[in-house]
């Protein structure tokens, strides 16, 4: 991990800790181990290294997204698996990332931010789009509300997050650090089920 990647990874942790507003480029830097002026020279500001750390995060998904989309060779069922499992993997890895950019919108208070996430969920959002569009031109899927399908997908997963007290004693841990594989397992099974309940005609 670079020095850049290392300031972006120090200043997540800190944004899901203490919320965008309430972290202070000094924090960031003494976190990361480096100079205020460091921070400066690769980002400018803090609304920079948030930026920053959005691209940072999103570059592999939306790459990934589009090979999933783009490959011929699988039908568009299991595109729609294969990308519950890489979202559930992802973001149950990684839940402060997923927290700070919903935190963020919630919150409203940067309108220029939001401007950047809403933008970044749209861009992805085209190459979901087309599995399902290609599904039922296909007439592999039933003719389904396309975005409320998409939002049933991450509003589940952003349940999930939201509701760690049903799976266990200790949900604070859980606020903290990966969520256990076997949470990944139960999610990724039950969207599949779901979506496959919602999408595939009956025989």
């Amino acid at each position: 991990m670079d020095k850049r990647e290392h300031i972006i990874h120090s200043a997540l942790a800190l944004f899901a800790e203490k919320g965008f507003d309430n972290t202070s480029i000094r924090e960031i830097s003494t976190k990361a181990g480096v100079n205020v002026a460091m921070v400066n020279y690769y980002f400018g500001s803090k609304e920079k290294l948030f930026e920053a750390m959005i691209e940072h995060k999103s570059n592999y998904l939306k790459t990934r997204l589009a090979q999933i989309s783009g490959d011929d060779s699988i039908d568009e069922m299991e595109k729609i698996r294969i990308l519950i499992h890489d979202y559930v993997s992802r973001i149950l890895t990684n839940p402060h990332y997923h927290r700070v950019l919903h935190q963020q919108m919630l919150l409203n208070a940067r309108p220029e931010l939001n401007t950047m996430i809403r933008c970044m969920f749209l861009d992805n959002t085209v190459h979901i789009r087309k599995i399902f569009e290609d599904g039922i031109k296909k007439g592999t899927f039933r003719e389904v509300d396309i975005e409320l399908t998409i939002i049933s997908i991450f509003g589940t997963i952003n349940q999930f997050l939201q509701r760690a007290y049903l799976f266990t004693d200790n949900a604070e841990e859980l606020n903290h650090s990966e969520y256990p594989e076997a949470l990944k397992v139960r999610l990724e099974k039950h969207l599949q089920q779901l979506m496959e309940a919602h999408l595939l005609k009956q025989a």
